[in-house]
């Protein structure tokens, strides 16, 4: 998959000045590797641009020369005490002033303001290359029921260009007590509908729109983009795919499962003839596979092992 050709610049800071509900699916649901976005990148004070600049030095005067623009309000989402606000301001596509070569662009911000008339806090931003390809866009998604988090997507629009496995863009939370930013991943609601399952970072992680609490747990195969996620109906395990061919012909598959409550990733079985992609449970422990072959794999989910059914 080759990364999305644009500027990702997710900075949560205070500068002065300057949703969207998931519907709860019990079914398994596909997701792939979520390709990350490039190295933060600090606005900080920088001379003018030069031919002999190092790359982090234009990349920062670049950022600077984006930001000079200004964003204009495109929603509001309230906070449940009906007070508080987190807004999405856009500033629309345009020449950066000393960086043609880079052609159109533009940025989001994401501003969270305690008070309708308090000075907003810059909670994420990101520089977008507007002839670029991939994924981005900023856009808010939901509060916190306490009001204590923000999440939000920098995938809004768009999706990963080259990439053969499902997609869903990376959910962001940000905290309103210490304007930390934490990644989640995006894909399969839990059976009762309070957590939700993805994979971000090499790491299957649960969370949950309400709680604090986040699990997270290395996949098996760091390198391999996951082809699937799916709760178990008894909603204390999640299973995934991982695809070494990048969900596509060929290669070999790995099944894993995450125990929530141990936080334990252990291997059920690895194939290569055919590779593996998707799967759905048929009952609590019998599940169908799908891949790379036209027939359906029927298996049984016996303790930390999958044994086929004849």
């Amino acid at each position: 998959m080759r990364t999305p050709y644009l500027l990702f610049l997710s900075v949560a800071f205070a500068l002065s000045g300057c949703g969207v509900m998931p519907t709860a699916d019990p079914a398994p649901t596909l997701v792939p590797t979520l390709a990350p976005p490039t190295a933060p990148i600090l606005v900080t004070p920088a001379t003018a641009p030069t031919a002999t600049l190092g790359p982090e030095a234009e990349a920062t005067a670049f950022a600077q020369a984006v930001l000079a623009a200004k964003p204009t309000l495109v929603e509001s989402s309230p906070a449940p005490d009906g007070i508080a606000a987190a807004e999405l301001w856009s500033a629309a596509c345009h020449i950066a002033a000393g960086f043609d070569a880079y052609g159109p662009v533009g940025y989001d911000e994401i501003r969270y303001r305690a008070t309708p008339e308090g000075e907003p806090v810059v909670a994420a931003r990101q520089i977008r290359v507007c002839q670029g390809l991939g994924a981005f866009g900023l856009r808010v998604l939901q509060w916190s029921p306490d009001g204590r988090f923000v999440f939000f997507t920098d995938a809004a629009q768009g999706s990963p260009d080259g990439g053969g496995c499902p997609w869903f863009g990376t959910v962001r939370r940000w905290s309103v007590d210490d304007q930390s930013t934490t990644t989640l991943g995006n894909g399969a609601t839990s059976p009762d509908g309070n957590f939700v399952a993805g994979i971000a970072e090499g790491h299957v992680i649960v969370w949950s729109w309400s709680d604090t609490a986040v699990v997270r747990a290395a996949v098996i195969e760091p390198n391999w983009p996951v082809s699937a996620i799916g709760w178990a109906p008894s909603g204390d395990r999640v299973l995934f795919v991982q695809s070494e061919a990048a969900c596509t012909v060929g290669g070999s598959s790995v099944i894993a499962m995450l125990t929530v409550s141990d936080v334990a990733v252990v291997e059920l079985l690895r194939t290569s003839e055919p590779t593996l992609l998707t799967f759905r449970f048929e009952s609590l422990d019998e599940l169908t596979f799908y891949g790379t072959s036209p027939d359906a794999h029927r298996f049984r989910l016996v303790g930390e092992s999958l044994v086929a059914i004849p």
